[in-house]
């Protein structure tokens, strides 16, 4: 298995591609893989295609259910909606605080699940303490506690600066009338009728 790591960096990875995604690196390790079909090693009698061809014929069959390689394990949900793991907080529907939940730990995200139930998915972050927020996971309780919408951190760390100028404008209750029609309508629709308002002024 090394050695093959070392293979796919050397005819693949070097130099060191310039991607934007691991969606676009793995595309491209895909590539460099299915080119490597055609390389001749010299002492072997075929093309590397042809050889994995033939060892196809006798392999055993892939099982049956993918093989789910996350890194499982349990979390309380503390006064903040939040879950900690390996020094990263994420956050969950605010009804969970003081429960236990099952979070799934993957290279590039992170689920929650609680009850059976995927309650939260996140990116996975490796920065230090590091805090994700999702508005919709505090929406019940900025709309029960409307004078604490200015000042909560899920809104000022995940509302786009047009919103939250407009909603600077607005009472408490249209501030957070309007993170709802956000999370319902998505941003994008909502700063567009934002500007639209603001030119019929």
């Amino acid at each position: 298995m090394e050695n093959l790591v070392g293979l796919c960096r050397r005819n693949t990875l070097v130099p060191v591609p310039r991607v934007n995604s691991y969606e676009e690196l793995n595309a491209l390790l895909l590539e460099g893989c299915k080119e490597y079909h055609d390389h001749k090693i010299e002492s072997r009698p075929d093309r590397v295609g042809q050889m994995l061809a033939v060892e196809q014929q006798h392999m055993i069959p892939l099982p049956g259910k993918p093989f789910d390689p996350a890194v499982v394990t349990t979390a309380m949900v503390n006064s903040s909606s939040l879950v900690r793991y390996d020094n990263s907080y994420y956050s969950v529907p605010c009804k969970l605080v003081g429960n236990y939940i099952t979070l799934k730990a993957y290279p590039l995200f992170i689920e929650v699940w609680h009850k059976h139930k995927i309650v939260a998915k996140h990116t996975r972050s490796y920065k230090q303490s590091h805090v994700a927020y999702e508005l919709e996971h505090y929406l019940p309780v900025l709309d029960r506690k409307i004078r604490a919408v200015r000042d909560a951190a899920p809104v000022k760390r995940t509302v786009h600066a047009s919103i939250r100028a407009f909603g600077e404008k607005l009472t408490d209750r249209g501030f957070v009338d309007v993170l709802i029609l956000s999370v319902d309508y998505g941003e994008i629709a909502v700063i567009k009728a934002i500007e639209l308002a603001v030119h019929h002024e």
